[in-house]
């Protein structure tokens, strides 16, 4: 193939993922989550999400919220590991870097992980660009974004 030939077939292939990556997922505005029907997990998806920024806060913050929250009739919500978090990730977009079905997704700074890096530095995931990173767990300026297994 030649270059514009196999320009033309990546395009292609882009186009096919993201609309079955489209598919994926379902979104219910009745109660604000969204379920990914690849991993079976359904995620939190309401204002909660660009206002719980948890400053001065933290990670354990970020669990204990997570813990804490009831939302469309369940209470077993936690705060996603590393995996589960980077699997929203869609790279053939940024800013976000996440599906459209997500309505609520801030871009300027990172989402909490409940992964440890080590014993003060956690893992987060940023949506602006769908990289992650590390930083120390006394962090105040990321966002939450709970998980359960729906089941």
């Amino acid at each position: 193939m030649k270059g514009k030939e196999v320009k033309k077939v990546f395009f292609v292939l882009l186009l096919v993922s993201a609309l079955f990556a489209q598919d994926r997922f379902i979104r219910d505005d009745t109660n604000g989550t969204v379920i990914d029907t690849k991993t079976n997990l359904m995620w939190q998806d309401n204002s909660d999400n660009n206002t719980s920024k948890l400053v001065s806060s933290g990670w354990k913050s970020a669990l204990d919220y997570c813990e804490n929250l009831t939302l469309a009739g369940y209470s077993d919500w936690r705060l996603p590991n590393y995996n589960e978090l980077e699997s929203l990730v869609d790279r053939s977009r940024l800013k976000p870097a996440i599906s459209p079905i997500f309505k609520y997704v801030d871009t300027t700074s990172y989402y909490w992980t409940s992964t440890m890096y080590d014993d003060s530095n956690a893992w987060f995931v940023r949506f602006s660009d769908g990289k992650g990173a590390t930083g120390t767990a006394t962090f105040d300026g990321a966002y939450v974004r709970c998980v359960r297994d729906n089941n």
